[in-house]
């Protein structure tokens, strides 16, 4: 089974905002967590903003071809429309993800 580190995509240098560092330093987040939920995550906009999110269904697919997102599990990374990340956190219920009816 591959680990993140060995995938395709090297991890990337991301704009982040100070509020966004802050946070993911108080939540000891890491830049590995935050590059794969950027890389494999699903993308959604809500309110304005696009969340980036691995959910159970994240993990299932990608371990299936052999890359293991257990680790990162809940993680959502919120972005401006243009890519700058305003905030991280872990968080595996996704209810607030679903659109508006």
């Amino acid at each position: 089974m591959r680990e993140l580190g060995q995938t395709l995509h090297a991890p990337a240098a991301h704009r982040l905002t100070r509020h966004a560092r802050a946070r993911m330093m108080a939540r000891r987040l890491s830049a590995a967590a935050i590059d794969a939920a950027l890389q494999f995550g699903r993308a959604v906009y809500v309110r304005g903003a696009r969340v980036h999110a691995i959910g159970r269904k994240e993990v299932n697919r990608y371990l299936r071809a052999g890359i293991d997102l257990s680790p990162y599990e809940g993680i959502q990374v919120v972005c401006t429309p243009g890519g700058i990340i305003l905030t991280a956190y872990r968080n595996r219920d996704f209810r607030g993800l679903r659109r508006a009816a």
